[in-house]
């Protein structure tokens, strides 16, 4: 099943003229390499027989005693590590003799990978929001596709580097359906996530994962531009259910509420002009004053049940906000990059295919600051506690604003010019 040998480390001596002594354990063509924490004098040592071999009466002390005491040592404790794994049915791998070495075996060794997952679910619903746990359920999904479409059992002592190698290859090749950059991105995130939570918990889980890293893409700012948005919120719907969908995306659009806030958003959240509730993301209690939008957004639903706004499922209101955004004509072309490991996709989609529930918010925060909003007082509204992910809307509205500038001072020489060749022709009899 596997072998244990000892070498001298390769490479040049040290300045005290000797090498380290090294531990190889080879096991299905892999191999791990443990450091017995000894140096001796290449000399001294016994290839063959791979201990120290004994000083002459000439020759001083090499402490070869205790050398070839620790030598034993480790393969003793190399021999119970591959024991363990014939005992417990455990896959062996680099990061489980590392960790075997370190000490740091599993309290509970049967576990399986997907029973720590569970707990690990079951552990996040009392405090993480339900799409937050959604995801992890989806990365669970997409963990067992891996594991059954690559015929790989995934083992909780075997998640190296080979093992995160391997699941990118998947995602990014193998997979029927390849997944984007920022997918794995959150995979490994959640990934890492758990398997800290584990390691915490007494699994046998090596610090290799620490490492796993895959940059996540920036992706485009999708929102609707304030003319847009006037026309949405001003067009006139034959239907009630889109008339409703509407409202409640517009709201916002004028507020930067999250839609999960929106939906949470009760009457006596609303005071004086403000509203005052606790935001379920950042569990933060934040002030947010109304503008004349806003408000009459409320205003119309003043005297309809006990909550200010019409309650639509997130599913149906994404559906619906589409279809308001197609009858309101929100149709120009939106170029979108897609990544995908080492390949790019270049798509175009009229803007009304890509209105979500998620771009209300992104509305709101790049028009405020187009409009001249304060940027501490429009960071303030959003609540946005990173410089980089807010930092993406300034640049947007500063784009916005050059591009204005450039369309309107920058064509006037032109528009003079135009007007002055378009001269009235002569009335005949005026001659």
């Amino acid at each position: 099943m596997a072998n244990i040998n000892f070498y001298l480390k390769p490479g040049k001596i040290n300045k005290s003229g000797e090498k380290s002594i090294i531990m190889r354990i080879t096991y299905h063509q892999k191999r791990t390499v443990i450091f017995i924490n000894c140096t001796i004098n290449p000399k001294f040592w016994n290839s063959n027989k791979q201990i120290v071999r004994p000083p002459t009466q000439r020759e001083a002390d090499n402490n070869h005693d205790h050398i070839n005491k620790m030598i034993r040592i480790y393969r003793r404790k190399a021999e119970g590590a591959i024991q363990n794994a014939i005992d417990n049915d455990l896959t062996l791998s680099d990061a489980y003799f590392k960790n075997w070495f370190a000490g740091k075996q599993a309290r509970n060794e049967k576990k399986e990978f997907f029973e720590w997952f569970d707990d690990y679910i079951e552990s996040s619903r009392p405090d993480k929001a339900k799409w937050t746990v959604k995801g992890y359920e989806s990365v669970k999904s997409f963990l067992k596709d891996f594991e059954k479409d690559t015929k790989t059992h995934i083992d909780m002592n075997a998640l190296d580097m080979s093992f995160y190698d391997s699941l990118k290859n998947y995602a990014f090749i193998k997979r029927k359906t390849i997944v984007q950059d920022n997918y794995f991105a959150k995979i490994t995130n959640v990934l890492k996530s758990f398997l800290s939570w584990a390691q915490d918990r007494g699994a046998n889980v090596s610090d290799h994962f620490h490492k796993f890293s895959t940059p996540e893409r920036e992706k485009e700012i999708i929102f609707l531009t304030i003319d847009e948005l006037l026309t949405l919120y001003n067009f006139k719907f034959e239907s009630a259910r889109l008339e409703k969908a509407r409202d409640i995306y517009c709201f916002g659009c004028f507020t930067g509420f999250r839609i999960s806030d929106i939906q949470e958003l009760r009457r006596e959240h609303i005071k004086d002009g403000y509203i005052q509730k606790t935001i379920r993301k950042t569990k933060v209690i934040e002030t947010i004053p109304l503008n004349q939008y806003s408000q009459q957004i409320l205003d119309k639903y003043k005297d309809e049940g006990v909550n200010p706004l019409p309650t639509i499922s997130d599913q149906k209101l994404n559906e619906y906000i589409k279809e308001c955004c197609k009858k309101a004509e929100i149709n120009s072309p939106v170029s979108l990059t897609r990544f995908y490991g080492g390949k790019t996709e270049e798509l175009v989609f009229p803007k009304h295919e890509l209105i979500t529930t998620h771009t209300a918010r992104k509305t709101f925060l790049t028009n405020s600051i187009i409009l001249g909003m304060n940027y501490m007082a429009a960071r303030g509204i959003s609540g946005h506690k990173r410089d980089k992910n807010f930092n993406r809307y300034v640049k947007i509205a500063e784009d916005f604003k050059k591009k204005e500038m450039e369309r309107t001072w920058g064509q006037l020489e032109n528009n003079i010019q135009k007007k002055n060749e378009v001269q009235p022709e002569c009335n005949q009899s005026e001659i």
